[in-house]
Parts: structure tokens; sequence; C-alpha cells
């Protein structure tokens, strides 16, 4: 299966950096307002989960070289 560079662009942009700029702007405008929800919070960690069909080719599959196992971290 091919998908063209500028396909992958948009639903990277459309599934997981518009999610993640929408939640940053909204939690910099509840700390601005120094709204109640935050008080006692030190760290904040933002990820974008989608439903969505987000298409990758096979070796965008493939483990890391030296990987255990997906997205893991060897440290």
């Amino acid at each position: 299966m091919f998908v063209s560079k500028e396909s992958i662009e948009n639903d990277t942009a459309r599934m997981v950096i518009q999610p993640l700029t929408q939640l940053h702007d909204r939690l910099k405008e509840l700390k601005e307002m120094n709204h109640d929800i935050l008080h006692g919070v030190d760290e904040i960690y933002l990820m974008a989960v989608t439903l969505g069909e987000f298409p990758t080719s096979t070796p965008l599959r493939r483990y890391p070289k030296g990987a255990a196992e997906p997205f893991s971290n060897p440290d």
C-alpha cells in the first residue's frame, strides 16, 4: 500500500497535532485564569488518542532497532 506524504502529513495534523494544540491552549487558558482545577498540579502529560485509522507503511510498523517492544524506552 502506498500513501502519499501529503496524506500522512494531513492525517498527522488532524489526529495528533491539532488535538494536542487544542488541549495545550485550553490548559494555558485555565492556568491564566488561575482555575481551581490546576491548583497543586506540578506536571501535565499531553497525549492524543484517536479511534481513526492512521495509515502507515510496513517499515513504520517495525520495532525501533534495539527496542524490546514497540515504543519502549531503553532507559
